[in-house]
């Protein structure tokens, strides 16, 4: 570039196809939501294992991790979100499933 300070003004390849990844966050969300929605409306977590929810919740940390490391927008904003999800559906499955709330 013609200065040293000059940053490029054409994207890279994580923003250029950004709306994709934002598309698929916004489906992805809607559909894990219509479950979340669901179990609490029926009060029943037994077709969700404990090593799903666990599971789910740690490849969430995983992906915050990455996305965040590497700025990936659509990841960062999905991850928080299906996160909370996780965790409701966690306490819901704790208190149906345990004496312990």
């Amino acid at each position: 570039w013609p200065n040293k300070g000059d940053v490029d003004p054409r994207p890279n390849q994580n923003q250029k196809y950004q709306w994709v990844g934002l598309t698929a966050a916004v489906i992805s969300l809607s559909s894990f939501y219509n479950l979340v929605y669901h179990n609490y409306s029926v009060n029943d977590t037994n077709s969700l294992s404990w090593y799903w929810l666990f599971s789910g919740i740690f490849l969430q940390g995983l992906w915050g991790l990455y996305g965040y490391s590497n700025y990936i927008l659509p990841t960062m904003i999905l991850t928080p979100l299906m996160t909370i999800g996780f965790l409701a559906l966690l306490y819901l499955k704790v208190k149906l499933d345990t004496d312990i709330l």
